[in-house]
């Protein structure tokens, strides 16, 4: 009880705690494609994928059950794809099912555990290249004459998009003969 006495109540006090009601925008948004992002399916088929990477904002109330949203459309359309979310510490995410040579449009949102959105990055370009580097060169090529033939081994490689070995036969310079094993 004041018994008359005027009080000071400080209606904002001071505090340490974040604002949950401020989210950051994450930074560094990149896409990238090519050879170190072509994916295998179930059924052996390879196709191209995006890899879309950022820096999540330093917020306890996003790495703490807050989201990532990533949306894309191809640069032509008007309409916004939405991805999975990553969680709110993740890093990148993958958008399957891209067509070599067409470009997108990317952008991305931080959403807290409280429902609360940041604002979109700004919005970054990307035109998708597949398999960009030629095969791996065989190494350790050995033939051996036997009675049935010539005996030919090699070192495997492991390009994720090796379909088949060509076996090449005959003098250099000549017209070669070929076999697909």
């Amino acid at each position: 009880m004041n018994n008359g006495n005027e009080t000071t109540v400080d209606l904002s006090p001071d505090t340490t705690l974040p604002d949950p009601f401020t989210v950051g925008v994450p930074t560094n948004l990149t896409a990238t494609s090519g050879t170190s992002e072509l994916y295998t399916r179930l059924d052996g088929t390879i196709f191209s994928r995006m890899r879309i990477s950022w820096t999540p904002p330093s917020d306890a109330f996003l790495s703490g059950g807050g989201v990532i949203e990533i949306s894309y459309k191809l640069a032509t359309a008007s309409e916004w794809s939405i991805t999975n979310q990553a969680s709110g510490d993740g890093t990148f995410l993958h958008i399957l099912d891209v067509k070599d040579g067409d470009t997108y449009n990317i952008r991305a949102r931080a959403k807290s555990a409280f429902g609360v959105w940041s604002s979109y990055t700004a919005t970054i370009t990307h035109t998708i290249v597949g398999k960009s580097q030629p095969p791996s060169n065989v190494t350790g090529i050995t033939g051996a004459v036997n009675k049935f033939g010539t005996l030919v081994s090699w070192n495997g490689i492991s390009d994720q998009d090796l379909g088949e070995y060509e076996i090449r036969q005959g003098p250099s310079g000549s017209t070669w003969e070929t076999a697909a094993l």
